[in-house]
């Protein structure tokens, strides 16, 4: 399966924000979960655990490097 990223530009991203900030505080739909356990690995879950410190649990964001953080 091959996903293309498509990076939009900063004026683009703000565009949208009022019609993000128009959207329900208290509610909403969630339809999809993945956890990525490892480098070009993806899950989908049914559920998942959220830890405040760790994040999704069983997610490795916190072990990957970023490009745009040291």
């Amino acid at each position: 399966m091959e996903t293309t990223t498509n990076h939009l530009s900063m004026q683009q991203l703000e565009s949208g924000l009022d019609h993000i900030r128009q959207s329900p505080k208290d509610e909403g739909q969630l339809q999809l979960i993945v956890r990525r356990p490892a480098v070009n690995a993806r899950e989908l879950l049914e559920e998942a655990k959220l830890n405040p410190i760790a994040g999704l649990v069983g997610d490795t964001w916190n072990m990957r490097s970023s490009k745009q953080t040291p």
